[in-house]
């Protein structure tokens, strides 16, 4: 006899309502209701929502562009901060403003 053919709850079978020591009928005999597999109290599913996969892919994607462009702009202010004050005062810079403007911070608009 297989597992299906039994009078006893086995292993294999899913169905919950089977008490120990009692006798059922084999699933294909005696009624029309399948045994139905239950979700578990905790389900998790297989992958997050593809919105939060976008959602957190932006705001990553976004960090990393904010962040080459800081390291941009401030080799530009260290490039130009290695000339003396003379040539700085020809192109029309100071150095007390290109070193406040290092340090400010660089928003988007």
């Amino acid at each position: 006899m297989n597992a299906f053919h039994t009078l006893h709850p086995t292993p294999q079978c899913r169905d919950t309502r089977h008490a120990s020591g009692s006798e059922v009928p084999p699933h294909g005999e005696g009624g029309d209701e399948r045994p139905r597999n239950r979700l578990p109290t905790f389900y998790m599913p297989a992958m997050p929502p593809l919105g939060l996969i976008d959602a957190l892919e932006g705001w990553i994607v976004g960090r990393v562009r904010q962040w080459q462009r800081r390291r941009h702009f401030r080799r530009q202010i260290a490039n130009l901060l290695v000339h003396d004050d003379r040539i700085l005062a020809d192109i029309g810079l100071d150095r007390r403003e290109l070193e406040r403007a290092s340090r400010l911070p660089l928003r988007k608009h």
